[in-house]
């Protein structure tokens, strides 16, 4: 049985790890969640990471694919997965 997922407001001002697909291979990247109203795209989780300076992952709640569950086994406070969109 798989975890309810939480909501991206849950990884506000929380370290989280994000787990995607990049060119085949799954990657993790960790930062910090900052869950913020953007005038434009409504309710949005930036996750700053931790290289290069404006290096961030954006997610918009409305639109985005995927869940959000405890991140202890990636040694973070949440793990987000991101589903790929394979309609495409």
């Amino acid at each position: 049985m798989a975890a309810e997922s939480l909501p991206l407001s849950a990884v506000h001002q929380r370290t989280v790890a994000v787990q995607l697909t990049i060119l085949g291979r799954e990657e993790i990247l960790r930062g910090t969640g900052i869950y913020e109203r953007d005038p434009d795209l409504g309710n949005v989780l930036r996750i700053e990471l931790g290289g290069e300076p404006g290096s961030e992952i954006l997610l918009v709640e409305s639109t985005w694919k995927g869940e959000v569950t405890t991140g202890e086994s990636v040694g973070c406070d949440f793990l987000i997965r991101i589903h790929q969109d394979r309609t495409k």
